[in-house]
């Protein structure tokens, strides 16, 4: 019985590994060296013990960057030595030769940086000791701590395993549940990993199992920052926003430290937001502004100005955006406007430059599935569980889908197409969205986003059924309007009556957390490029992503079963369109079955060119080209008809340079080891997978700049990158590097 129990423990263990292996993957320094070699050619000159290093490789790849310990195991190469490396690259190459121009200095600092991190990406504390529960004691790293996991779901009785649900759950008003206080973690140390350094962490999953540890290393490493010059915003990702900032003043320290270090380092900050980090990125700036109205309350401060022409007079002294304002307008007269200039010139002396890292501007469909019928999140629970832990986090209902056929505005969007040259002389330029506009595509354009059908109907919601008009069988056909009201959580609680109603609870908790306050409301409206003079997105596409599911409704239901997804549509690589059938899958962990999938019949037109990024749909992700069109649509310091036009350029996959699209040329350069491309190596077509931190995607770019009226340069770039996945964006070396190149680049023209 013994050994059978040692041999259960093993296997969790190693399911456990396995899964998080998959989430959080190991960082191949070999791979660096191969980019080093291949791309400084004659640039970067080596001294002999550096290729001693290179070619012998007598250091561990076990080293955690943030600890600064290593092994010796011979037949690899460092981290350490790989960034020194990198560091002199960096300084020789073109292609960050703006980092090799920004030199910090303890007179010029460096511009501070931000770092939001997305859902699940920050540590969890506990700050109780429950006495039922001995595994969680004050200070317990509650959110991930691998050896602490495997001991909770490897205990017999499942006691540990319930303990820790119970612990990470909410009330559906998103307070403590009794005798559980979980609270979030502080500091770089709090969004660097989530688990700290273990035989697991550090030999399984190489130290860089979360976001921003990569990207913090090499900016301490390669730049000189510290903790004086870098800010990670660890948060309860369990909460909704407002309930953040009631509970643990989450918008008030972020905003204290901007502030701050802005003011130590005498130069705006760079945000830099990972998925979900970016909706929060907008109702933190939501919440700053209603904070300067609550000012000129207190102050009586409106502006003394009486006639539209002072109000256009006085609005265009402060700002570039000239057209936003419409004088008659109540909401932007007496104190809500002086309050909204007050906004716009702290944001241009306190934020110079935001990074949108995988951001869903218009939601996505995987919080639907959490909510209504559970999603695992990568741990060995069911479904069950986890939908009684994710219902209560007001955070699953921050990226519900929102509709553009309500809420875009398609006219002010085809007038900048226009005004930028149209889709007939900018193709390139509009290449990813022309579709979108053209067809002013929505979630469920071409097939209901969330849809419920009876269980007998032979014809699916997803196939011919709908596409032909038949609805026979058809109980409910939800559109993204009904899920971000929060009426598709009425629909199934009617549909799929469970005890307690908690389907009914969750829309009273989306009402009371979003649209019972106007600061916190982000559905009133699409996310629109904010004023920041500097905006850079960047995201991964082409890989397998959902977009919408169809639910059944069993004849033998009873109260206590969940909604049962019957199927699940999927985008996958050029856009093509397929259904999955659920429950055709009978092996383990998917480690050997394949769900069946069929193409569904979406016209050519309708589907759009690239698929999302494993998480965020592309209509969500792609939603980001309208923002270069902003420029179209304010003003400028020349004639509007002058507005400038689209840039594009592209990176194949490999190490060449940005270039038009069509000059780059592939190259094969050989491995001296096995005779491959190393192209095919390092981009995945070898092994088949791309999610390493060194997977060198091809990459597309588009580009905006101009002047404004205040004479300052304002930028927009995008830059998507094929087959990296959502929680690979913030560790990809090369989506890093352009990224910062362009950050530094700009930071070096404004303040050289």
């Amino acid at each position: 019985m013994a050994v059978r129990t040692v041999f259960k423990k093993a296997f969790i263990i190693v399911v456990i590994v396995v899964i998080l292996a998959a989430t959080f993957p190991v960082v191949n320094p070999q791979l660096v060296v191969r980019r080093i070699q291949r791309e400084s050619n004659d640039q970067l000159a080596l001294n002999s013990d550096e290729l001693d290093e290179l070619d012998n490789g007598v250091y561990s790849t076990s080293t955690d960057p943030l600890q600064g310990r290593e092994e010796i195991d011979p037949g690899s190469v460092d981290a350490k030595t790989v960034s020194r490396l990198i560091s002199k690259f960096a300084k020789a190459s073109s292609t960050l030769s703006s980092a090799s121009q920004f030199k910090p200095s303890s007179s010029f600092p460096p511009p501070p940086i931000i770092l939001i991190p997305g859902l699940a990406s920050s540590q969890l504390h506990s700050w109780s000791s429950p006495p039922s529960c001995p595994s969680l004691r004050l200070f317990t790293l509650v959110w991930l701590h691998l050896p602490t996991m495997a001991k909770i779901f490897s205990t017999k009785n499942g006691k540990q395993a319930r303990c820790w649900m119970e612990a990470m759950k909410l009330r559906m008003d998103e307070s403590d549940p009794e005798h559980f206080k979980v609270r979030p973690g502080t500091g770089l140390e709090a969004v660097s990993r989530l688990s700290p350094e273990s035989f697991l962490a550090s030999n399984l999953l190489g130290g860089s199992n979360t976001l921003y540890a990569s990207l913090i290393f090499w900016l301490a490493d390669s730049l000189g920052y510290d903790e004086s010059s870098l800010f990670g915003l660890g948060f309860d990702w369990r909460l909704s926003a407002k309930r953040m900032q009631e509970r643990d003043d989450t918008f008030q320290s972020l905003y204290s430290n901007i502030n701050d270090r802005v003011k130590k380092a005498r130069r705006p900050c760079v945000v830099v937001a990972h998925s979900l980090g970016n909706r929060l990125f907008q109702s933190f700036l939501r919440w700053v502004e209603h904070e300067f109205y609550k000012e000129v309350v207190e102050e009586e401060a409106a502006p003394p100005v009486t006639s539209a022409e002072e109000w256009s007079t006085y609005f265009s002294s402060f700002i570039w955006d000239e057209g936003s304002i419409n004088p008659t307008d109540e909401i932007m007269t007496g104190w809500k406007f002086e309050a909204h200039r007050r906004f716009l010139i702290w944001l241009d002396k306190s934020i110079s430059t935001y990074v949108a890292l995988s951001s869903p501007i218009i939601g996505a469909v995987n919080p639907l599935r959490a909510v209504m019928s559970g999603e695992s999140m990568g741990l060995p629970i069911g479904d069950r569980e986890s939908r009684d832990m994710e219902i209560t986090f007001g955070s699953t209902s921050t990226a519900l889908p929102i509709s553009t056929s309500e809420l875009a505005d398609w006219d002010a969007i085809e007038l900048a197409i226009a005004q930028s040259g149209g889709f007939a002389g900018q193709g390139e330029q509009f290449s990813p969205l022309q579709k979108i506009v053209e067809r002013r595509l929505d979630w469920d354009s071409n097939f209901p986003l969330l849809a419920v059908t009876h269980s007998n109907e032979k014809k699916s919601i997803t196939g011919n059924f709908h596409l032909e008009g038949e609805n026979e069988g058809v109980i409910a056909e939800l559109s993204p309007t009904n899920c971000s009201s929060g009426e598709a959580f009425a629909a199934f609680a009617d549909i799929f009556p469970e005890p307690e109603d908690p389907l009914t609870q969750k829309k009273k908790q989306l009402e009371t957390s979003f649209y019972a306050d106007s600061r916190f409301n982000i559905f009133d409206g699409i996310f629109e490029r904010p004023q920041i003079r500097h905006v850079i997105l960047a995201y991964g596409t082409n890989l397998p992503t959902e977009i919408g599911y169809t639910y059944t409704k069993e004849a033998a239901r009873v109260p206590q079963d969940l909604p049962e997804v019957r199927e699940v549509i999927w985008e996958e690589e050029g856009g093509k369109v397929v259904v999955e059938e659920e429950g055709m899958e009978s092996t383990f962990l998917k480690l050997g079955g394949k769900k069946r999938r069929e193409a569904m019949d979406v016209k050519e037109a309708d589907r759009l060119t690239k698929s999302g990024d494993g998480t965020i749909p592309y209509l969500s992700l792609a939603w980001g080209h309208t923002w270069l069109l902003d420029f179209a649509r304010k003003g400028w310091k020349d004639d509007k008809a002058k507005t400038p036009s689209i840039e594009k350029t592209e990176k194949l996959a490999g190490y060449g340079g940005w270039s038009a699209p069509g000059e780059n040329k592939e190259t094969c350069i050989k491995s001296t080891d096995d005779d491959q491309c190393i192209d095919d190596i390092l981009t995945g077509k070898e092994t088949k997978h791309p999610h390493l931190t060194q997977y060198h995607p091809k990459m597309e770019k588009w580009k905006v700049s101009g002047i404004s009226k205040t004479n300052q340069k304002w930028t927009t770039t995008l830059i998507e990158a094929d087959g990296v996945e959502h929680k690979e964006t913030p560790r990809n070396f090369d989506i890093l590097n352009a990224v910062f190149s362009e950050v530094l680049q700009l930071a070096d023209e404004e303040f050289d």
